[in-house]
């Protein structure tokens, strides 16, 4: 179901948004006015999600957007739903019109631009506390105001990438550097799940290389990518099997062969490497780069 917003949009854009639209763009910032305006502010680690976290409507920061040219599209929602579609802009509405492939069409209300941001909002179904919070806590006093279920007001804020891929395989969030993610239908071989492997590091590499050239105060936001790895600012560590997390799992056909990618990536962190210059993202970098060489060789 389509919904429409009542907001008068204002560009401070010299280009046409339709003309500024192509290119990448990543989720910076999420706010529900409604919560805000009622609670002052409200961390969005305390367990606010959306109600349907499979679903493609679902969005997280860090999820990101490719518009190319020929209005067809590619987009991360939540952690892991990677999907694409075509992409209209509606002058008239101001309005961003996303047609899925698979799934229901988003529609979002563009309410400022300029060359490298934009504000957009949409309506979204809100789930509050997935855990029990105490009477008189935050989320308590959300739940009261906002039955789980209940549609709210989400804005956005989307960054454009200071630095636009040359070709889609430097572009992280190109096809091609996210089929990792297609759980597959069938098992697979061992090369197969290697592959698979190798594409979820290549896809870190691009992600986190395009984020360093950013100053974000908040960080990176780490949500897209799906390892096996704590990424710190000192270098990176394997978790231990039993704290691999589901989403790895869901990458593959079923958990024996999630733990075989576990092993391959096991393997090459037991390779002698040798530390590389740099330090924070720079050098996680390099250290993942060392590792796909390690898978690949």
């Amino acid at each position: 179901m389509l919904s429409l917003f009542l907001v008068t949009a204002f560009f401070s854009c010299k280009r046409a948004p339709e003309k500024n639209l192509p290119g990448v763009w990543a989720v910076t910032r999420l706010k529900y006015p409604e919560i805000n305006s009622f609670l002052k502010t409200i961390p969005l680690t305390s367990g606010m999600s959306e109600a349907d976290e499979s679903a493609p409507s679902i969005i997280a920061r860090g999820n990101f957007y490719h518009f190319y040219i020929d209005h067809s599209f590619t987009a991360l929602s939540g952690r892991n739903h990677f999907f694409t579609g075509r992409w209209q802009y509606d002058a008239i509405d101001s309005t961003i019109h996303l047609l899925p492939r698979k799934g229901d069409s988003i529609l979002f209300k563009l309410v400022k631009m300029n060359a490298t941001e934009m504000v957009v909002q949409r309506i979204s179904r809100l789930r509050t506390g997935s855990r029990n919070p105490g009477n008189d806590s935050a989320l308590a006093r959300i739940h009261r105001m906002f039955p789980v279920g209940d549609s709210i007001m989400l804005e956005l804020t989307i960054v454009k990438e200071p630095t636009q891929p040359e070709n889609n395989a430097e572009d992280y969030a190109s096809p091609e550097n996210n089929t990792w993610r297609i759980r597959p239908a069938a098992p697979e071989s061992h090369e197969q799940i290697k592959q698979r492997v190798m594409g979820c590091l290549r896809f870190s590499i691009l992600y986190l290389s395009a984020n360093a050239k950013k100053n974000d105060d908040d960080g990176i936001p780490l949500r897209p990518i799906i390892l096996p790895v704590v990424i710190a600012y000192n270098g990176l560590s394997l978790e231990k099997p039993f704290l691999v997390e589901p989403e790895w799992k869901t990458l593959f056909y079923n958990n024996e062969q999630a733990m075989e990618g576990y092993k391959i990536l096991k393997e090459s962190f037991s390779h002698n490497i040798k530390m590389p210059d740099g330090v924070g993202v720079d050098l996680d970098i390099e250290l993942l780069k060392k590792i796909l060489h390690n898978i690949s060789a």
